[in-house]
Protein backbone atom coordinates (compact mmCIF):
# COMPACT_ATOMS: atom_id res chain seq x y z
CA UNK A 1 0.00 0.00 0.00
CA UNK A 2 2.63 2.50 1.29
CA UNK A 3 4.53 1.50 -2.29
CA UNK A 4 1.31 2.44 -4.35
CA UNK A 5 1.10 5.71 -2.58
CA UNK A 6 4.68 6.88 -2.69
CA UNK A 7 4.92 5.90 -6.83
CA UNK A 8 1.78 8.29 -7.33
CA UNK A 9 3.16 10.58 -5.07
CA UNK A 10 6.45 11.26 -6.30
CA UNK A 11 5.51 12.10 -9.62
CA UNK A 12 2.55 14.30 -8.57
CA UNK A 13 4.90 16.03 -6.56
CA UNK A 14 7.40 16.83 -8.88
CA UNK A 15 4.45 18.03 -11.36
CA UNK A 16 3.19 20.73 -9.06
CA UNK A 17 6.94 21.43 -7.87
CA UNK A 18 7.18 22.35 -11.65
CA UNK A 19 4.79 23.03 -13.36
CA UNK A 20 2.05 24.88 -10.96
CA UNK A 21 4.49 28.30 -10.62
CA UNK A 22 4.75 28.17 -14.68
CA UNK A 23 0.96 28.33 -14.93
CA UNK A 24 0.89 31.34 -12.53
CA UNK A 25 3.41 33.43 -14.32
CA UNK A 26 2.49 35.47 -17.90
CA UNK A 27 5.55 35.88 -20.42
CA UNK A 28 8.55 37.90 -19.19
CA UNK A 29 7.96 40.13 -21.95
CA UNK A 30 4.65 41.92 -21.12
CA UNK A 31 5.81 43.27 -17.62
CA UNK A 32 8.50 46.11 -17.16
CA UNK A 33 9.30 48.33 -14.28
CA UNK A 34 12.09 51.42 -13.43
CA UNK A 35 12.47 53.90 -10.94
CA UNK A 36 12.70 57.68 -11.14
CA UNK A 37 14.71 60.17 -8.73
CA UNK A 38 15.09 63.80 -9.06
CA UNK A 39 11.60 64.89 -10.23
CA UNK A 40 11.53 67.77 -8.24
CA UNK A 41 14.77 69.14 -9.07
CA UNK A 42 15.62 72.96 -8.17
CA UNK A 43 16.36 73.21 -12.06
CA UNK A 44 13.01 72.69 -12.82
CA UNK A 45 14.25 69.82 -15.36
CA UNK A 46 11.95 67.31 -16.71
CA UNK A 47 12.15 63.13 -17.16
CA UNK A 48 11.56 61.26 -19.95
CA UNK A 49 9.82 57.39 -20.96
CA UNK A 50 9.70 56.46 -24.37
CA UNK A 51 7.67 53.47 -25.19
CA UNK A 52 7.87 51.67 -28.58
CA UNK A 53 5.37 49.59 -30.14
CA UNK A 54 8.06 47.46 -32.41
CA UNK A 55 5.31 46.15 -34.52
CA UNK A 56 5.91 42.56 -34.09
CA UNK A 57 2.42 41.56 -35.08
CA UNK A 58 1.31 44.84 -36.68
CA UNK A 59 -1.32 45.60 -34.49
CA UNK A 60 -1.35 48.48 -31.78
CA UNK A 61 -0.68 47.67 -28.12
CA UNK A 62 -1.33 49.95 -24.91
CA UNK A 63 0.86 51.14 -22.40
CA UNK A 64 -0.85 49.90 -19.10
CA UNK A 65 0.85 52.54 -17.09
CA UNK A 66 1.21 52.65 -13.00
CA UNK A 67 2.73 55.54 -10.94
CA UNK A 68 3.79 54.77 -7.86
CA UNK A 69 5.90 57.01 -5.34
CA UNK A 70 8.54 55.76 -2.48
CA UNK A 71 6.08 54.75 0.06
CA UNK A 72 4.75 52.18 -2.46
CA UNK A 73 1.39 53.77 -2.50
CA UNK A 74 0.04 54.12 -6.19
CA UNK A 75 -0.29 57.41 -7.37
CA UNK A 76 -1.15 57.59 -11.11
CA UNK A 77 -2.27 54.97 -13.69
CA UNK A 78 -3.67 55.22 -17.20
CA UNK A 79 -3.60 53.30 -20.57
CA UNK A 80 -1.66 55.03 -23.38
CA UNK A 81 -2.47 53.03 -27.25
CA UNK A 82 1.13 52.46 -29.49
CA UNK A 83 0.44 52.10 -32.71
CA UNK A 84 2.40 49.35 -34.36
CA UNK A 85 6.15 50.80 -35.19
CA UNK A 86 5.02 53.70 -32.87
CA UNK A 87 6.84 55.70 -29.98
CA UNK A 88 4.71 57.36 -27.09
CA UNK A 89 6.91 59.97 -25.49
CA UNK A 90 5.51 60.80 -21.63
CA UNK A 91 6.93 63.62 -19.60
CA UNK A 92 7.35 62.65 -16.15
CA UNK A 93 6.30 65.50 -15.14
CA UNK A 94 3.26 66.65 -16.81
CA UNK A 95 2.09 63.52 -18.06
CA UNK A 96 2.90 60.47 -15.38
CA UNK A 97 3.26 62.59 -12.05
CA UNK A 98 1.35 65.76 -12.52
CA UNK A 99 -2.14 64.49 -11.39
CA UNK A 100 -1.46 62.27 -8.03
CA UNK A 101 -4.39 60.76 -6.14
CA UNK A 102 -2.70 62.59 -2.76
CA UNK A 103 -2.20 65.57 -4.88
CA UNK A 104 1.53 66.14 -3.97
CA UNK A 105 4.07 64.59 -7.17
CA UNK A 106 6.33 62.31 -5.62
CA UNK A 107 10.12 63.20 -6.10
CA UNK A 108 10.87 59.72 -6.78
CA UNK A 109 9.26 56.68 -7.53
CA UNK A 110 8.59 53.40 -9.79
CA UNK A 111 7.24 53.36 -12.69
CA UNK A 112 5.46 50.19 -14.17
CA UNK A 113 4.07 49.15 -17.36
CA UNK A 114 2.15 46.10 -18.71
CA UNK A 115 2.03 45.34 -22.17
CA UNK A 116 -1.56 45.22 -23.03
CA UNK A 117 -4.13 44.35 -26.05
CA UNK A 118 -6.99 46.74 -24.62
CA UNK A 119 -6.50 50.65 -23.29
CA UNK A 120 -7.46 49.67 -19.68
CA UNK A 121 -5.31 49.83 -16.85
CA UNK A 122 -7.78 49.08 -14.80
CA UNK A 123 -8.37 45.29 -15.90
CA UNK A 124 -4.90 44.63 -17.98
CA UNK A 125 -4.82 42.20 -20.72
CA UNK A 126 -1.15 41.24 -21.25
CA UNK A 127 0.50 40.90 -24.57
CA UNK A 128 3.97 41.03 -25.06
CA UNK A 129 6.50 43.28 -27.23
CA UNK A 130 6.45 46.74 -25.68
CA UNK A 131 9.90 48.08 -25.00
CA UNK A 132 10.47 51.12 -22.93
CA UNK A 133 13.23 53.48 -21.33
CA UNK A 134 13.45 56.48 -19.48
CA UNK A 135 16.24 59.48 -19.19
CA UNK A 136 17.00 60.09 -15.77
CA UNK A 137 17.88 63.73 -14.83
CA UNK A 138 21.24 63.32 -12.83
CA UNK A 139 22.43 65.90 -10.04
CA UNK A 140 26.76 65.58 -9.99
CA UNK A 141 27.69 66.87 -6.94
CA UNK A 142 31.75 68.38 -6.41
CA UNK A 143 32.62 69.23 -10.13
CA UNK A 144 31.30 73.00 -9.47
CA UNK A 145 30.32 74.74 -6.21
CA UNK A 146 26.30 74.99 -8.09
CA UNK A 147 27.25 71.23 -9.29
CA UNK A 148 26.14 69.78 -12.46
CA UNK A 149 23.66 67.98 -13.93
CA UNK A 150 23.60 65.40 -16.99
CA UNK A 151 20.64 62.78 -18.82
CA UNK A 152 21.50 59.30 -18.66
CA UNK A 153 19.21 57.02 -20.44
CA UNK A 154 18.34 53.32 -19.32
CA UNK A 155 15.86 50.73 -20.46
CA UNK A 156 13.18 49.68 -18.36
CA UNK A 157 13.61 45.84 -16.80
CA UNK A 158 11.51 43.24 -17.58
CA UNK A 159 9.92 40.78 -15.47
CA UNK A 160 7.48 38.21 -14.93
CA UNK A 161 3.81 39.58 -14.11
CA UNK A 162 2.77 36.86 -12.10
CA UNK A 163 -1.08 36.82 -11.71
CA UNK A 164 -1.23 38.43 -8.19
CA UNK A 165 0.56 41.27 -9.21
CA UNK A 166 -1.64 41.86 -12.48
CA UNK A 167 -4.69 41.85 -10.54
CA UNK A 168 -3.01 43.94 -7.53
CA UNK A 169 -2.28 46.51 -10.48
CA UNK A 170 -5.85 46.70 -11.72
CA UNK A 171 -7.45 46.72 -8.43
CA UNK A 172 -5.30 49.70 -7.32
CA UNK A 173 -5.60 51.49 -10.15
CA UNK A 174 -9.40 50.96 -10.55
CA UNK A 175 -9.62 52.17 -6.05
CA UNK A 176 -7.58 55.05 -6.91
CA UNK A 177 -9.52 56.53 -10.02
CA UNK A 178 -12.57 55.90 -8.02
CA UNK A 179 -11.25 57.57 -5.11
CA UNK A 180 -9.54 60.28 -6.82
CA UNK A 181 -12.68 62.09 -8.59
CA UNK A 182 -10.43 62.81 -11.20
CA UNK A 183 -7.37 62.47 -9.89
CA UNK A 184 -5.11 59.53 -10.23
CA UNK A 185 -5.39 59.50 -13.55
CA UNK A 186 -2.07 60.17 -15.97
CA UNK A 187 -1.94 61.65 -18.90
CA UNK A 188 -1.79 59.97 -22.26
CA UNK A 189 -0.41 62.65 -25.12
CA UNK A 190 -2.82 62.84 -28.44
CA UNK A 191 -2.49 60.53 -31.10
CA UNK A 192 -0.41 62.24 -33.92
Amino acid sequence: MKRKTIRYLLPLSLFILVCVPALSQVSPDVYQITAFDHNLNRNNADQWVRIINPGLNGENICADIYVFDDNQELLECCSCPISANGLLTLSLRNDLTANPITSQSPDKGVIKIVSSSTCNAKSPAPTPNLRAWISHYELIVGLTSAGSSAYSDASFDRSSLSSYEQSFLGQACAFAQYLGSGKGVCKCPAAP
